[in-house]
């Protein structure tokens, strides 16, 4: 064990601050004077020196950017001193860095003694020189061998032997040996029990967020057993109020926000997945359940409802739909904070550091980083949210049922069941049907068309309708010319100008559709829009809704699409579209919402196709059609002709197909009714098409139960964001420098975790179910560690790794491994009880220890590491607001539902620039919920969680850094909420204790802190009342400004209850 000498030499070595080395010297040589004073010193205090302990955070900080694991900018002089055998490799030089047993052989030694500057490691100009006590630490390594270590978070727990104490009588549980043993190493004992009702604040606070009332003070003081402080924590436990505590550092971790953020910053449907998240903690859901639905509930075998909601945990970065913005850009942008996001919150790993190279400090290649993309890439999202279709959930998405939905949805399931049944009954042997009409029937012809377009007229930017009474196409600009056609003139598109077919709208995906056209395009097209029904204003796939016909990389490609590409049905051309010749097209649909259900026709002949999406589940936009281009897309048809334009309300039939392309109708129809077998053939599914009055209405009973079920139902049940793996998985790459534009296509990668802190087991499955099983695998040394650490801070104000973001090389060693690793394997070994843990914490002699501190505790340990006392921290922003409405018995306590808008100064939304208008406060209850319910705007959060800390939830945030600014004590005394609440306690005092001023604050202060004021307290506040009061008899109008009338008793009364509102004791858990 480390002994209290050379705590307090490393303590006062300073601040190791990661820096480079520069190449190995070849001629220098050490001063050996200086090596053995080095030695003398750590000889004097240790024995054996442990590489994970004393050497590796010197390495770290001093010597890996330059000599670690990242290989892809070159290492200096080729010298790696994170491995063993790549410290004690031969350098160029024909030296060793390290020469194990032998300081002085060690290239490495010479360099930390010699005076010249040019060869000195660190060199100089980093500033950043070896103590004589860390240079003493790697001498005597080197001389015991220069054993390395792996790192110790890449080492599954297991519980240390309980050391041998002196106190052996005090602690309740092993976690109080362990932190005992370490306490007497370096001359400490614990504290004495902190006086019960500070006890019972700080479990309070710790476990619900909020402090005991005055009630549930008075009774635990009464209750005298050796039970008591148990049966506190447990009601605490199964409080509602503990979920809404837990999931509060949870949300930090998630990203968790109302708005997209970016520019637009619009508000996104999120407060559902924030409720489950309550719901979870207060349900105890074991925590490794509560990982893997996150990670990968969509993948479980038949995942519910609430598995699938727990996936947008994943979805909870930012996105954009801003002009300009590139959709892959951004999709890549999605998947890199989904993976950032996973490490840092459930490996306490900086992922994004190996997103360019390999990871400097951290054993990560940037193979693995792009292994971890192939995990979560794998869903059918844009990269843009639409920026004209309201939608409340980008694809992928769900549709969030309530308890009554699942009924009403099976009993119309059954009715559209039912006609489907009847349908298939009727089945293709409709023979003598079709005889009898084939013999009544002279002639046939064509369906009718809702719109025809010769194009062989444009005037005044329009061309004629001929179907009778129809309206003509109008175009934007006159820029459209009219060019020799296919069929006498054909109109030819520049791009930008929309050719708008007025009245040929309201055609959803229950409807059965065909489009005729002949096309040219001059040249093959990487994208170009030749037909759409979506929206007026579109920002190319992001608003992709409707029906579409374009030219994608020389494919034509026809789609039938609620959002793209998550639920879309869409086919294209197996070979590219010709060039340069005319090509009459026809492509159908027959409204069933598969992509079966879509064909294309070239010249009267069906052509080879194959399906690019087969997922429509939702609703499209039944928009105006457009042709040739569409706004904000400068993808149009440029220099392509289009001619002889028609549309039809149903699917056309293969017969029909060839009439348009010159074979007539009339005649086959003719050769049918004289035998001809193949011509019948023809005809036949004409007949059961457009005549067979049963099949029609067999027909027409499948398309009512449709609507009945999907669009006067389903679709009007809110959507949410989700996870959803696609059918159609792309391949993925290392980016060269992390650009998406530049994959290296040969490092191909395959879906995988990082490699060096757990195998992956070959029979898990290469995709986030995989990982959620790898992440809760027993033996994953970082997940229950993470985990543990993340609750022990919840009480403990800090963790036992105080990094909480950062388990690698670079960030701080855990103060209690002991400690960490057996709560660890105990959690795990519990069924990841998190309840159970975070009673076994605030269970402890550990965390019941007084605060107070003595000099000598304040001079060793200043942090508390030790913790040789209690835990001592200011309270998160959202705990002092909600502390004071509580107080002010303003607090309304009610769980779930959307987002509230409390008290904010007014503008800060409109100065942040922020769209969507001001900020509006609620009305009643919504300005006195909970503060995990209040509406978050990225691009403007609320401004007084901010200046106390609380984060813009931009990205993953698993720690908070506390501050102490001017700012602060100017929230709590002007902030309207924290006005009104001091206001609202003013009135309770009043009203509690009506006998005299001395008792009201009195009974203030005690509600606040559990605890009456001392002599000196009592006497600053009988002061400020006097003077206060005195004050408002002169001036009963500002009395009144202050109190709401003009008694100048409670305006006093509000001052002096914001004054404790204010206070130390008040906002600091003790």
């Amino acid at each position: 064990m480390m002994t209290r000498s050379l705590f307090l030499l490393l303590c006062t070595s300073g601040p190791l601050i990661f820096l480079g080395c520069q190449k190995p010297s070849t001629s220098v040589q050490a001063d050996d004077s200086s090596q053995d004073a080095s030695l003398n010193v750590i000889s004097a205090v240790l024995e054996t020196i442990d590489y994970n302990r004393d050497v590796r955070p010197i390495l770290s900080d001093r010597c890996f950017a330059c000599h670690g694991p990242d290989a892809n900018k070159g290492r200096e002089a080729g010298l790696r001193l994170d491995t063993f055998e790549g410290a004690t490799a031969k350098l160029e030089s024909g030296k060793r860095a390290i020469v194990p047993g032998d300081p002085k052989a060690s290239e490495m030694v010479v360099r930390m003694h010699t005076h010249d500057d040019d060869d000195i490691m660190p060199p100089p100009k980093l500033d950043r020189p070896l103590s004589n006590a860390e240079k003493a630490i790697f001498e005597r390594w080197i001389e015991q061998g220069a054993v390395y270590q792996p790192h110790w978070a890449f080492v599954a727990p297991k519980k240390s032997a309980l050391p041998t104490v002196k106190q052996a009588d005090w602690g309740k549980d092993e976690i109080d040996h362990y932190v005992l043993a370490k306490m007497e190493e370096q001359g400490l004992a614990p504290n004495p029990p902190a006086d019960r009702a500070t006890l019972l604040r700080r479990v309070s606070f710790a476990l619900t967020g909020l402090p005991p009332s005055s009630a549930e003070t008075a009774v635990f003081l009464a209750d005298t057993s050796p039970q008591a402080y148990e049966k506190a924590v447990d009601a605490l436990l199964a409080s509602p109020r503990y979920g809404e505590r837990l999931a509060q550092d949870w949300l930090d971790v998630a990203r968790f926000a109302d708005t997209y953020g970016y520019q637009s910053d619009n508000p996104c449907f999120v407060w559902p997945w924030r409720d489950w998240v309550i719901k979870s903690f207060n349900e105890n859901l074991s925590f490794d359940k509560f990982a893997s639905w996150q990670i990968a509930g969509d993948l479980l075998p038949n995942a519910t409802q609430e598995q699938r909601l727990a996936t947008m945990f994943n979805r909870l970065h930012r996105q954009t739909q801003e002009g300009g913005s590139i959709a892959e850009e951004f999709r890549n942008e999605y998947v890199s904070d989904r993976v950032h996001t996973y490490g840092t919150a459930f490996l306490g790993l900086t992922m994004e550091c190996s997103k360019c190279h390999d990871h400097k400090y951290d054993p990560i290649p940037q193979t693995d980083y792009f292994s971890m993309t192939a995990m979560f890439g794998q869903i059918d999202e844009c990269g843009l949210y639409p920026y004209s279709i309201s939608t409340s959930a980008p694809e992928p998405s769900m549709r969030l049922m309530e308890a009554h939905h699942p009924a009403e949805v099976a009993k119309r399931q059954q009715v559209l069941d039912a006609a489907r049944n009847a349908l298939d009954a009727l089945g293709t042997s409709r023979d003598a049907a079709f005889e009898a009409w084939l013999t009544a029937t002279p002639n046939a012809v064509l369906s009718t068309r809702i719109a025809h377009y010769p194009m062989d007229q444009l005037e005044a930017n329009k061309t004629p309708n001929v179907v009778p009474n129809a309206a003509p196409a109008s175009a934007n600009d006159s820029k459209l010319l009219l060019v020799p056609g296919a069929v006498g003139q054909a109109i030819k598109f520049d791009g930008d100008t929309v050719l708008q077919l007025d009245g040929v709208t309201g055609i959803t995906r229950q409807d059965a559709l065909s489009i005729s056209l002949r096309i040219f395009t001059p040249d093959v097209k990487d994208r170009a829009v030749i037909l759409h029904s979506g929206p007026g204003m579109y920002s190319q796939s992001a608003d992709a809704s409707g029906f579409e016909l374009l030219l994608e990389k020389g494919k034509l490609r026809w789609s039938c699409i609620h959002l793209w590409p998550g639920s879309a049905a869409s086919i294209e051309t197996a070979e590219s579209f010709p060039v340069g010749k005319w090509v009459n097209v026809i492509v159908t649909y027959d409204g069933s919402s598969q992509a079966g259900g879509l064909k294309m026709y070239f010249d009267g002949a069906p052509t080879t196709t194959t399906i690019v999406r087969d997922h429509l589940d939702k609703a499209i936009v039944a928009d105006i059609f457009r042709v040739g281009a569409r706004p904000r897309d400068d993808r149009g048809f440029t220099e392509g002709q289009l001619d002889e334009l028609s549309i039809f309300r149903h699917a056309l039939t293969p017969v029909e197909v060839a009439d348009l392309a010159g074979v007539s109708l009339a005649a086959t129809f003719q050769s049918a009714k004289a035998g001809d077998a193949a011509a019948k053939a023809k005809v036949k599914e004409f007949f059961m098409t457009h005549f067979d009055p049963e099949l029609i209405a067999a027909r027409k009973a499948l398309t009512d139960a449709t609507r009945d079920l999907h669009d006067n139902y389903l679709d009007h049940i809110p959507l949410i964001m989700c996870m959803e793996e696609t059918k159609y998985p792309r391949k993925f790459y290392v980016h060269d420098r992390g650009d998406y534009t530049s994959p290296i296509l040969a490092k191909e990668v395959n879906p995988a975790p990082p490699t060096a802190v757990m195998p992956f087991d070959a029979k898990a499955p290469r995709n986030r179910l995989g990982l959620a099983q790898w992440t809760t695998d027993p033996q994953n040394p970082l997940v229950s560690r993470v985990t543990v650490n993340r609750l022990w801070m919840m009480c403990f104000g800090n963790g036992i790794v105080p990094t909480q973001e950062n388990f690698g090389l670079q960030g701080d060693a855990p103060t209690h491994q002991d400690v960490l690793d057996a709560l660890s394997r105990d959690f795990v070994d519990s069924g990841w009880d998190v309840k159970q843990l975070l009673k076994r914490i605030v269970m402890t002699s550990t965390f019941q220890q007084s605060s107070k501190s003595s000099l000598e505790k304040r001079e060793l340990d200043p942090k508390n590491l030790l913790l040789s006392r209690g835990p001592s921290y200011r309270l998160s922003g959202e705990a002092i607001r909600d502390q004071a409405l509580y107080a002010a018995g303003l607090l309304v306590e009610k769980i779930g539902g959307p987002s509230v808008k409390p008290w904010q100064p007014a503008g800060v939304w409109s100065e942040a620039g922020a769209s969507g208008g001001d900020y509006t406060p609620d009305n009643g209850e919504g300005l006195y919920r909970r503060s995990i319910y209040t509406y978050i705007k990225r691009t403007a959060p609320p401004p007084s969680m901010v200046t106390l800390d609380a984060g813009s939830r931009e990205i993953c945030q698993p720690r908070r850094m506390n501050t102490n600014t001017p700012l602060q004590p100017l929230i709590f005394l002007n902030d309207l909420s924290f006005f009104e609440c001091a206001r609202g306690l003013a009135r309770r005092c009043i009203h509690d204790k009506p006998e005299n001023a001395a008792a009201q604050f009195t009974h203030a202060f005690q509600i606040l802190t559990s605890r009456a004021p001392r002599a000196g307290e009592t006497s600053a506040l009988t002061e400020l009342y006097q003077t206060q009061l005195a004050q408002y008899e002169k001036d009963r109008a500002t009395a009144k400004s202050i109190a709401g009338t003009d008694d100048p008793h409670l305006a006093a009364m509000t001052i002096l209850c914001s004054t404790i509102l204010t206070s130390d004791a008040a906002i600091t858990s003790r």
